[in-house]
């Protein structure tokens, strides 16, 4: 596969590995820094205060020894009271000392958490920019307290079968024969106008009705059909997977659901249809009385609307809710150069010839050679590997 140059408007996939993901792997090894460093200031509480509290225990020994001579036994009313003394003197000690610790604590705290940040907005903003080393999978809304809440989940994978000619490097740095990365993005639901609000039927196709079962008329051996009017469903939940859409419609009165089951490809559409309360559940498309009645077309229509404004919607992320490489969680572990190594060996599985070059050559015309040397002095000892990973060694 080749790669292509920048998007419009957009930088290249390899510009875009050695940006984001290289910053976060930086602020990994940086954190770790910072949390020695609080570990430090942490410890210098409790040993400061040690060596305050020695230094009392050791000056009253000095004067208990000097008040035991018996001719200074008027001494002991003088000992209490430089005793009292000095553990004022010394409180005051420790507790400014204490004080000017804890600011160094505090503000250490704030550094950590503001790296902490970074980081996961480095990865976050990455996985924002849509990297074609990873396909969308599911798009999901729901209906949940007085919203709708829009979920799109991502998957990227790479194995031996599939990377065939991978560098025998790739498998060694992994220790593994294969490598994944999951991750999970929430939606701005109210950015797409048929999403931010309730969405009912009666919106998209007024006085739609559908069958919900049949009977024998007495006077005649004719089915009578006995319909649902529509308007006042809702769309509860919405399931979408490439062209395959399942979508929910609800009315909570009666706890009754319509499920279509939609999907549309360049030459046709397909539809099912399922009715469900709480008494039977019925495939309306499998009996042939029902589904003569069913009003396919509008139901297309709706559908169609639906998913049409649902892949609008994966274009409005909102945060990054799970990550998930190489079987770490990111998000929990702050683990950025696991992900980093994750990435980069998609990225090679799919770029990079199994010689180490480039598939396409030299690399994209934006990123220079300083670029790639300013990028790869942030990883350290690991920088020649990764070189030969994203094959600009």
């Amino acid at each position: 596969m080749v790669e292509p140059g920048p998007k419009a408007g957009g930088p290249s996939a390899l510009k875009m590995i050695l940006n984001l993901p290289v910053a976060a792997s930086y602020s990994s090894v940086k954190l770790k820094e910072l949390a020695s460093n609080l570990e430090k200031i942490q410890t210098g509480i409790a040993a400061g205060n040690l060596v305050v509290d020695t230094l009392f225990d050791r000056i009253n020994g000095v004067l208990s020894d000097f008040s035991k001579d018996g001719s200074r036994s008027d001494f002991k009313d003088t000992q209490a009271r430089l005793l009292d003394f000095t553990k004022t003197i010394l409180d005051q000690y420790k507790k400014r000392k204490s004080e000017e610790i804890g600011n160094r604590l505090i503000e250490a705290e704030k550094t950590i958490q503001l790296e902490k940040e970074s980081l996961i907005k480095a990865i976050e903003s990455y996985l924002a920019l849509d990297p074609d080393l990873f396909s969308l999978t599911r798009i999901s809304l729901k209906w949940n307290e007085g919203h709708y809440e829009g979920r799109a989940i991502y998957e990227g994978h790479i194995d031996r079968k599939i990377c065939e000619k991978g560098a025998r490097m790739l498998w060694k740095m992994l220790g593994r024969d294969d490598a994944s990365v999951n991750f999970e993005f929430s939606l701005k639901t109210s950015a797409v106008e048929l999403f931010a609000k309730i969405l009912r039927s009666g919106d998209l196709k007024k006085g739609l009705k559908l069958p919900i079962g049949s009977a024998v008329g007495w006077a005649s051996k004719e089915a009578v059909i006995n319909f649902e009017k529509m308007d006042k469903y809702y769309v509860s939940s919405v399931e979408m997977r490439d062209s395959n859409a399942k979508i929910t419609l609800s009315i909570d009165e009666t706890k009754s659901d319509f499920i279509i089951s939609y999907s549309d490809n360049s030459e046709s559409s397909v539809l099912g249809l399922t009715y469900k309360d709480e008494a039977q559940e019925i495939d309306l498309m499998a009996n042939s009385v029902l589904a003569n009645n069913v009003d396919a077309a509008s139901l297309k229509e709706i559908s169609k609307i639906i998913t049409d404004s649902l892949r609008m919607l994966v274009t409005y992320k909102a945060r990054l809710v799970s990550l998930v490489a190489l079987e770490t969680d990111i998000i929990a572990t702050l683990d950025a150069p696991t992900f980093l190594k994750a990435c980069a060996s998609i990225y090679h599985c799919m770029h990079v010839k199994g010689d180490g070059t480039r598939n396409s050559g030299s690399p994209p015309i934006d990123v220079t050679k300083d670029y790639i040397k300013e990028r790869l002095q942030m990883l350290g000892k690991d920088a020649d590997d990764y070189s030969e990973l994203l094959g600009i060694s």
